[in-house]
């Protein structure tokens, strides 16, 4: 016989273990809604038995900048939608045919149906995750069942026991990744969307779609793997990614490209899982990041600093949408802050390179230091060979719409949220000719009562 049975996080249905008595249900939950979590201990038929939940006040996977009403979201899904069509020039790369399909797809209703829906979701979980801890609770009583808290005392020998098994695991990750097969991207897609497989097939469906996006890129070796592809689910490959496009926006808007095109092939615009690459390079590059990166040292008042300051702060919810950052682009806050959370996000470390003064009047001085100069040297290597080809896009002056770049208005095509578009006056980003406009989006009457949204 076993002496414990593990389930993964995906068990939340069907599964049904009946006959079997357990002694006790541990949940371990750092991360997803209290729906999740109720799902997966009601696997096991018998509510009689003991359940231990080892549960965070605020799931792991709570994002802060995902707003909590969903007529936000969707306003944030189509003004991405609709710059990032801009600014990659996807209608120049359509054909006569394919603009004619996204004319029709555009009028359907069914994006505005799946959107709200989405939308709505989307705030349910999120908010859901914010109080976990509490929602498993409430959950639980309202089922009947009766709860108590304990205090856990976790000893020295425990966590150390506990820090050994992460250590054991994460090694046996990379070692099965490393050594993982490279099989044809169509075969990759397909393990990957059937979402069955086990480690090994699913490594091996990574393995080669990274290798597609990065060839040549040595993902054989364990650590290597480990750092780009498992640690903090391929974050630092993503930062890796990101910085290198800050200098290559030509690759940014060709991702864009393929990506509108194979939702144009599909028959449906579906606006949150639009890559917006372009329109992420444009947000941050107009922030100055490059100008700060190539300083030897820099301080708070250096000009490219507190250049930096002034444009994250008029941009900051453009971060924000576009970008994802929590953090608070504000007043409140300095260059250097600012500063930071950028190079943080591409893979950077801010460090003190000297101070100068005395107590009271010191100055600091700042640099940027690469954290992993030897792994992103590879990784640029590698996009420079998959994208060696590719020409910058020029820009010519337009103004932000659907693929009928001539009448703004038309920007209600790509619109799956309905309500009415009021274009203002065009915002000109320093430096650019493209004009971006930024619209209000207002929500019909009839949505404000789908969405319980006052008058």
């Amino acid at each position: 016989g076993y002496n414990a049975i593990g389930l993964t996080p995906t068990c939340e249905t069907g599964i049904s273990i009946d006959g079997v008595d357990f002694g006790l249900d541990i949940e371990y939950a750092p991360a997803g809604t209290s729906e999740a979590v109720l799902q997966r201990l009601a696997r096991d038929r018998d509510n009689s038995t003991p359940r231990i939940i080892l549960a965070t006040d605020r799931a792991a996977d709570y994002r802060a900048d995902i707003s909590p009403d969903p007529d936000r979201i969707l306003k944030s899904w189509r003004i991405n939608a609709a710059q990032g069509f801009n600014i990659a020039r996807v209608n120049e790369s359509l054909t006569p045919e394919e603009r004619t399909a996204l004319d029709d797809i555009c009028a359907d209703d069914l994006p505005k149906i799946l959107s709200r829906f989405a939308a709505r979701d989307l705030v349910r979980s999120n908010s859901d995750k914010a109080s976990l801890n509490k929602n498993i609770e409430d959950r639980l009583k309202a089922e009947g069942h009766d709860v108590t808290h304990d205090e856990m005392e976790i000893s020295p020998e425990f966590r150390e026991l506990w820090k050994s098994a992460k250590a054991t695991i994460a090694d046996r990750n990379r070692q099965t990744f490393a050594a993982a097969a490279v099989t044809t991207p169509d075969e990759a897609h397909e393990t990957l969307r059937s979402g069955i497989g086990t480690r090994e097939q699913i490594y091996s469906a990574q393995k080669t779609l990274a290798l597609e996006s990065y060839p040549g890129l040595d993902l054989d070796d364990a650590e290597r793997a480990g750092r780009l592809m498992l640690d903090r689910r391929g974050a630092v490959l993503g930062a890796f990614t990101q910085f290198w496009m800050l200098k290559n926006p030509a690759v940014a808007q060709q991702i864009d490209r393929a990506c509108w095109k194979g939702h144009v092939g599909r028959g449906i615009v579906w606006a949150p899982t639009l890559k917006r690459e372009a329109l992420k390079v444009r947000t941050l590059v107009d922030t100055g990041i490059l100008a700060v990166t190539a300083l030897d040292e820099y301080s708070e008042d250096t000009p490219e600093v507190q250049t930096l300051r002034s444009n994250c702060i008029q941009n900051r919810w453009d971060l924000r949408r576009a970008c994802g950052y929590a953090a608070a682009f504000d007043e409140s806050h300095s260059g250097i802050e600012m500063v930071g959370w950028i190079l943080r996000r591409l893979e950077h470390k801010q460090v003190v390179s000297r101070k100068v003064g005395g107590r009271g009047e010191q100055v600091r001085y700042y640099k940027a230091v690469d954290q992993n100069p030897d792994d992103r040297a590879l990784v640029e290597a590698a996009l420079a060979v998959k994208w060696e080809a590719v020409e910058p896009i020029q820009h010519r002056d337009s103004t932000i719409g659907s693929h009928d770049f001539s009448n703004p208005n038309n920007i209600r095509k790509m619109v799956t949220t309905g309500g009415c578009i009021e274009p203002p006056a065009p915002i000109t980003t320093a430096g650019d000719e493209v004009e971006i406009y930024e619209f209000e989006y207002i929500p019909t009457s009839q949505e404000r009562i789908e969405w319980g949204i006052a008058a």
